[in-house]
């Protein structure tokens, strides 16, 4: 039931950022484009990854073929690095805008963002990659126990979670913490003679982006980041742990985890449409 309200959130409220992009003129800017890949990425996980994860937690063998788990896996690596990375994207494109105005402004095109989206998704197939290379012991291991899970040294596991979530979160704390400050600072500043403030936002409205839309993006970054790192911190955690431990229900409790990451892809729409 939770799944399955999830797939649903997942679809249509990805699907109405697409119908957006399409069909609302306003929303077609270049720094948009994040939000579109995302979108794209977060729909095909409602769209593929979620209904075999339900078929899945449904069934206590692999319920579906060999060569669907193996792609499977490597679209779940994929995917999943896909929305997260797009997350620190994100906080990122907030800090140029912030600490780089002008050389923002004068790069501010959708050549520059496409570029950058090309690198977010080829960086997360090769994030992918290791369930590719291990195809053979992943069969065996399906053969043997009738599960559909990559079989990977423990240390590797630890890197590969590590690298997945640690290295994009401490991005993204870092950049959030250094725009709030800029902006506290700003803020000071500014208090301290509002008829600067006002001289100052009037005279650079055409390359600044008035303080109260500054504020507004970084109250909207605080709960992406917050939804996105509580939403992947218990898979993280599991998938890390996963050969060192041996209890009963860790497979299912992997499951349940990857669902509750899967519903970061149902809240990134709501966020943004806020």
């Amino acid at each position: 039931m939770f799944l399955g309200l999830i797939i649903i959130g997942i679809i249509g409220g990805n699907m109405l950022v697409m119908l957006a992009w399409i069909f609302h003129p306003p929303v077609r800017k270049p720094q948009n484009l994040y939000l579109l890949s995302m979108a794209v990425a977060d729909f095909a996980i409602g769209v593929i990854l979620a209904p075999t994860l339900m078929q899945e937690l449904r069934s206590d063998d692999w319920p579906f073929s060999t060569g669907w788990c193996q792609a499977y896996l490597f679209i779940i690596g994929t995917l999943t690095s896909v929305s997260f990375i797009h997350v620190a994207a994100i906080a990122l494109d907030r800090y140029h805008i912030v600490f780089d105005t002008t050389t923002y402004m004068q790069r501010h095109t959708f050549s520059y963002f496409l570029q950058r989206i090309a690198f977010i998704w080829i960086l997360s197939m090769w994030i992918g990659l290791p369930d590719v290379v291990e195809m053979p012991e992943t069969e065996n291991f399906l053969s043997l126990t009738g599960q559909c899970v990559t079989p990977l040294k423990n240390g590797y596991r630890i890197f590969l979670a590590l690298g997945n979530y640690l290295l994009p979160t401490i991005i993204i704390l870092k950049t959030y913490r250094d725009i709030y400050q800029k902006l506290k600072d700003v803020d000071i500043q500014f208090n301290s003679d509002k008829k600067q403030e006002a001289s100052m936002i009037k005279e650079n409205d055409d390359e600044v982006i008035p303080l109260k839309r500054q504020r507004r993006a970084l109250h909207m970054l605080a709960i992406i980041i917050l939804a996105a790192c509580v939403s992947w911190l218990p898979f993280t955690v599991v998938y890390a742990v996963l050969g060192y431990t041996d209890w009963s229900g860790k497979l299912l409790t992997m499951r349940t985890c990857l669902a509750i990451g899967f519903s970061n892809s149902a809240m990134n729409p709501v966020i943004y449409a806020r």
